[in-house]
């Protein structure tokens, strides 16, 4: 791994310019600065647990943990590679807000050390890939600070950047670790990893045509190759875990949900523009800059003209074939979420474009007329103004979260910070109801799961979200029958609709009665005909 630089953005001739092992070393070094700076920075920030997505994941991974089955007994519309990661995590340290957090900081420190060293193996100057690699903090992981399974998808995708920019002697051991890296992506979210092999492939095509454009004997047979050994990467990871879950659901469970489902109900749900900010992702984007997030990708119009340029002029230039891989997988990653591409999810994939920017304002340095020395000045210059305005956004966006979320409660998901005292209020009354009821059984509609963790409460369906278009009428159905035969003592829940038919409300109209007060639309409801202390008995 002494080679940063493979194929590294060289001068406009393409001189391949290696670095030193020196060099090389102070880069790794620099990277796990890095790393550990991310880690301290996130790990000192409130553990605001998110009450949607976050505890999604988080309580469908404690769910898998004992010993309940994605897809039979949770309703998931992605493949569950982080899933299973977070429940051994869990296993491993404990099932706590903390242990979840600092599993994602340390991700997060492994993704900026990534994007530092893939910029360096791309020959971008350190200071362009310290700002890179801060700015994956400072605007990428505040657009959705949460734990999430997108971030690991995030550290795959950059990691399969790393390979793809390194040096392609055969065409065997890169394709190979490619395709494990694309199967692993392809297990923890099955859309990006598809994505991503779809842009492996043109990569290696395009790298056919410029062996072609060289006089490199049997362009084509290597890229065949290469595919072959992609594909054999792809399938030794994405076989092995088909065959798992077949084994403990079928396959009419997971055709439903991996495939079915999202070209229904999510499709029929979410819609977006480029960059949009939705009004339920709002809250986030003071955090970061959506503008800018948004404007990410035209980074991909310079570098379809410096190829262009770079293939009429120097075809035999390494940097050509950077540019190639960085053009090809972010492409593949812009592909990956342009079913909802809001500013969140560019956010999600904006590490391999940061790579991508580094790479080319370093060539655009290059290309100011001035001696070595003034360029070298220059470049520390605009790296360093880069650093300076980023360390300000992680400072702002620290002191933002301190006051956001002031409110500290130990819950039964250990320390959580909260935004209102209402919230921290009802997560201490209903753990109070549910010890009186003598049960643990709960639910929230159409989504407050971030209750199940902090009261540990178990939802007794297989759904963390119910919503009209997102969910069946079927499973509205089998919904309302858990809650007639479960018989639970406590729902909390929310009008959704209000004039439109629901049968869950309609149920609790007829079985539950208001016990919070207030006229929020949102309420603590409990069975009228079983026997419940009232609250504050």
């Amino acid at each position: 791994m002494g080679d940063l630089a493979g194929t590294g953005a060289g001068s406009a001739g393409g001189v391949n310019r290696s670095l030193s092992a020196p060099a090389a070393r102070r880069d790794w070094w620099l990277a796990t600065v890095v790393a550990l700076g991310v880690v301290l920075y996130l790990g000192s920030l409130p553990y605001n647990l998110g009450v949607a997505d976050e505890s999604f994941f988080l309580n469908d991974s404690k769910r898998l943990l004992h010993g309940q089955l994605m897809y039979r007994d949770v309703f998931y519309y992605a493949t569950p590679g982080a899933h299973w990661l977070m429940a051994a995590v869990f296993w491993l340290f404990g099932t706590s807000m903390r242990v979840a957090r600092l599993s994602m900081a340390v991700l997060h420190g492994a993704i900026a050390a990534t994007v530092y060293v893939t910029c360096r193996r791309v020959h971008a100057r350190p200071v362009f890939g310290l700002a890179a690699a801060i700015a994956g903090v400072a605007l990428c992981q505040s657009a959705w600070p949460y734990a999430s399974l997108h971030w690991l998808s995030a550290q795959l995708m950059v990691a399969i950047l790393f390979v793809a920019v390194g040096r392609w002697t055969t065409g065997r051991v890169p394709a190979w670790s490619l395709g494990l890296l694309t199967g692993a992506l392809v297990a923890v979210q099955q859309q990006k990893g598809i994505a991503m092999a779809v842009a492996a492939v043109a990569l290696f095509a395009l790298h056919a045509a410029v062996a072609w454009r060289t006089g490199a004997p049997a362009p084509v047979r290597t890229a065949l190759r290469r595919t072959l050994w992609l594909a054999a990467g792809v399938a030794a990871v994405a076989v092995p875990l088909l065959a798992v879950l077949i084994a403990q659901v079928g396959v009419a469970p997971l055709v439903e949900q991996l495939v079915v489902f999202p070209f229904t109900g999510y499709r029929e749900y979410n819609h977006a523009t480029w960059g949009q900010v939705l009004p339920l992702a709002a809250q986030f984007a003071p955090y970061t800059l959506p503008t800018l997030l948004a404007a990410l990708p035209a980074v991909a119009a310079i570098g379809v003209l410096r190829a262009l340029w770079l293939w009429a002029s120097h075809p035999e230039s390494p940097q050509l074939t950077a540019l190639l891989a960085l053009l090809t997988l972010c492409g593949g990653a812009t592909l990956s979420i342009l079913y909802l591409p809001d500013f969140i999810h560019i956010a999600l994939i904006a590490p391999v474009f940061l790579v991508f920017w580094a790479e080319t304002l370093d060539a655009a340095v290059r290309w100011v007329p001035m001696s070595p020395a003034r360029q070298r000045a220059f470049a520390w210059a605009v790296g360093g103004a880069l650093l300076a305005g980023l360390s300000v956004q992680l400072a702002r966006n620290a002191t933002r979260m301190w006051r956001n979320f002031p409110i500290t409660r130990e819950t039964a998901f250990g320390r959580v910070d909260f935004a209102t005292p209402g919230e921290a209020a009802l997560v201490d009354q209903l753990r109070e109801l549910l010890a009186q009821a003598g049960t643990r059984e709960f639910f929230a509609y159409p989504m407050y799961t971030s209750l199940y963790l902090t009261t540990d409460s178990d939802n007794p369906t297989p759904f963390h979200m119910m919503l009209p278009g997102w969910n069946t009428p079927a499973q509205y159905a089998a919904v309302v029958q858990v809650l007639e035969t479960h018989r639970l003592p406590y729902v909390f829940a929310c009008a959704v609709q209000p004039d439109t038919p629901d049968p869950i409300l309609h149920f609790l109209a007829e079985h539950y009665e208001r016990v919070s007060a207030g006229t929020h639309p949102c309420g603590l409801y409990r069975r009228r005909d079983l026997t419940v202390p009232a609250p504050g008995s």
